[in-house]
């Protein structure tokens, strides 16, 4: 026990840090529009896969893309995971380009097998992130003059879910996850010296669905086919607006009328495969932005297509020879859409996945994660991205309700 709580001591370091410098160093000119960049519910322990979730489950894998795979918990084990990224972007527009790195926090989890029917966990992670500094010419207020303005934008949307699944029989369980969606976002303009800020305070309350079915065909052979649900909802802002002068002085400080921005409802279906000593699982999901309507005749939100295609080799699962033989090995490939069509164009996203994870003896796995991601285009002077994304999390598992044989 003592290595792993090395690590984590140093992982929980390694997280303090980047949750602290997030804002400052994640840039990103795709979070300038609606809440920022949303994140899906991926877990650290599938990023090697492209988090290919929702038809998966396993005993120590805590699932919050689909909580009806909860009820595959391990019925005996109390599962902790924390997760933390860090990514280097490369953007590309007219001829330029410009580099970034950013250091986020992931999520943190713990769940359990509360009865032999009954499955729980909790979950805290970001839900959308907004982090962007662009310079352009822009008007003078009420003048025909223009003159260099600086747009820059901070905070974001967090989700806090308790998430329940039943077990109605041997193979079919139902899930529910009950979120609340928070957070504070900042955009400024500064024009001539003088900044402008508009603060927003989002809050709302929403929740998921999620049906999974199992079926063992011996213990070599392992099927599930799962779906989900998430509700559409409003997310409610409470608005302030700011002046500050050159000096930093606020000359301004007063609320303004609040503000409402529809949450796209989404569906995803997924299946998935274990047959000896391999997984291979298949997500698709659907997002329906296009219920986001908006005045600029340049920019339109775009429903979304997704699909998840992973792979895992677990070596060790029958082995055991070796510690090689019993670390896990991943890959997997992501392909998807835009949520925005900007001057006629949605270009694709990519992302090519590998991973691998670390088990200690006491149960529980250092989990490593790669993404080469690619999304965004030039064309018509839009922004593309290129970016390699490193995923660090820690799966701990304690084993609990057990009766002591002898004394």
């Amino acid at each position: 026990m003592t290595g792993s709580r090395i690590i984590t001591g140093l992982f929980l370091l390694l997280l303090s840090f980047s949750t602290m410098t997030a804002q400052e160093l994640n840039v990103s000119p795709y979070s300038i529009f609606g809440i920022g960049d949303i994140h899906l519910s991926e877990t650290g322990r599938t990023t090697g896969m492209a988090s290919a979730l929702t038809g998966l489950a396993g005993g120590h894998l805590l699932n919050t893309a689909n909580p009806a795979a909860l009820a595959a918990l391990d019925s005996n084990t109390f599962i902790f995971d924390m997760a933390g990224s860090a990514k280097g972007s490369r953007f590309s527009s007219n001829g330029e380009s410009q580099k970034s790195f950013s250091a986020n926090f992931n999520r943190i989890t713990a769940g359990l097998h509360i009865t032999n029917w009954w499955s729980g966990a909790v979950t805290f992670q970001p839900y959308s992130t907004v982090s962007y500094k662009v310079r352009k010419d822009a008007y003078i207020e009420g003048t025909d003059d223009m003159t260099e303005t600086l747009y820059e934008g901070a905070g974001g949307v967090n989700r806090i879910s308790l998430l329940n699944s039943v077990r109605l029989t041997r193979g079919l369980s139902l899930g529910a996850d009950m979120m609340m969606l928070y957070g504070n976002i900042d955009r400024d303009v500064t024009q001539s010296g003088i900044k402008i800020r508009e603060n927003s305070v989002a809050r709302t309350f929403s929740f998921s669905l999620g049906m999974l079915y199992r079926v063992t065909f011996s213990d070599e052979l392992h099927f599930a086919a799962g779906l989900t649900y998430g509700y559409d909802n409003k997310l409610l802002f409470t608005n302030k607006l700011m002046v500050i002068d050159g000096a930093g002085n606020t000359v301004y400080d007063d609320r303004i009328e609040s503000s409402t921005m529809k949450n796209p409802g989404n569906w995803a279906a997924g299946l998935s495969l274990t047959a000896n000593r391999m997984t291979f699982a298949a997500d698709y999901r659907y997002n329906r932005w296009s219920m986001i309507r908006g005045n600029d005749v340049d920019r339109k939100f775009t429903d979304t297509h997704t699909v998840n295609l992973g792979m895992e080799l677990s070596p060790g699962l029958y082995s055991g020879q070796s510690y090689l033989n019993s670390i896990i090995y991943q890959t997997g490939i992501s392909l998807s859409n835009s949520y925005l069509t900007l001057r006629g164009e949605n270009p694709l996203n990519l992302e090519i996945t590998a991973g691998a994870g670390l088990p200690f003896r006491t149960g529980g796995m250092l989990n490593i994660g790669l993404v080469y991601g690619r999304r965004g285009t030039t064309k018509d002077d839009l922004i593309k991205e290129n970016y390699l994304r490193m995923t660090l999390s820690i799966s701990l598992a304690e084993r609990m309700f057990l009766k002591r044989v002898y004394d």
